[in-house]
């Protein structure tokens, strides 16, 4: 379990688009800074174990206005992370154009 959401939080995403529930281990190193993101705004939980694992996802399937919050809060912090490469772009192009000066 110790790898369990490593890499969980590449297809966060589409996840949180088609709304739904993001759960993952405590380990997320690849991806720290959306974890913590996701996880401080509700949108991702931690779970520790396999036990962690499936109480959380029995309580979710029977607690369908849970996944319907945690989905959309995972939706609404996705949508305003939107427009990274243009936000990048803003910041490079001033510097290219200097280089080419």
């Amino acid at each position: 379990m110790e790898d369990f959401g490593a890499y969980c939080f590449y297809p966060a995403n589409y996840l949180a688009r088609v709304v739904a529930t993001i759960l993952t281990g405590p380990y997320n190193t690849n991806s720290e800074e959306i974890a913590q993101l996701l996880i401080a705004r509700g949108a991702a939980e931690v779970v520790r174990d396999a036990a962690g694992l499936r109480a959380r996802v029995s309580a979710l399937l029977a607690d369908p206005a849970a996944r319907a919050r945690i989905g959309a809060a995972g939706r609404a912090c996705v949508d305003s992370n939107r427009g990274a490469l243009d936000k990048l772009l803003a910041l490079i192009e001033p510097l290219l154009d200097e280089s080419e000066a």
